[in-house]
């Protein structure tokens, strides 16, 4: 039984090791909070409080600024493929002759 909880949260750290890669900033401040846990700074109760706080807010605005980044990546190319649709659609021929004058 822990042998196999022990492969699941090895295959969960693989997984969250590839999806950081792609995100910069999400590794950065990953790290930021890690070295955080394993530092050996003294530090008041309040101060730690304070740095995890501070890196929190971080993590949230780089989670939000990632987040709304493929959101208008995926809207650009839904948007782009629909609007060449429409031209293909709305395209006249190139071979038609230019609407006769009226006649009086």
């Amino acid at each position: 039984m822990a042998s196999s909880k022990k492969e699941t949260n090895k295959s969960r750290a693989q997984s969250l090791v590839r999806r950081l890669e792609s995100n910069e900033k999400l590794l950065e401040r990953f790290e930021s909070l890690l070295d955080l846990v394993d530092s050996d700074q003294l530090m008041t109760v309040d101060e730690i409080e304070e740095v995890l706080i501070d890196e929190i807010r971080k993590l949230g605005g780089e989670t939000l600024e990632s987040w709304v980044g493929r959101r208008e990546e995926e809207l650009f190319k839904r948007l782009k493929e629909e609007n060449k649709q429409l031209q293909l659609r709305e395209k006249k021929s190139s071979d038609s002759t230019p609407p006769s004058a009226k006649s009086s």
